[in-house]
């Protein structure tokens, strides 16, 4: 009998994806338990969070595949 193992399982959707699972479960409940530490990005933020993105080239039609879906 022979038994091979597949060294990469392949996921149908992030939605099967254990750790990422656990880790939104994880938000949630602490989103639930304190509503009050849940705040706005400040301006400040979003101007730094756009400088570091400011040389990334973007395509709203571009298809980043079943991968990047959460």
């Amino acid at each position: 009998m022979l038994v091979v193992a597949d060294p990469e399982p392949k996921r149908k959707s992030a939605e099967e994806d254990p750790v990422l699972s656990s880790f939104m479960s994880f938000l949630a409940a602490d989103m639930q338990r304190s509503p009050e530490r849940i705040t706005p990005l400040d301006a400040g933020v979003m101007e730094h969070i756009g400088t570091l993105v400011s040389n990334v080239n973007t395509s709203p039609e571009e298809d980043l595949g079943d991968e990047a879906l959460i």
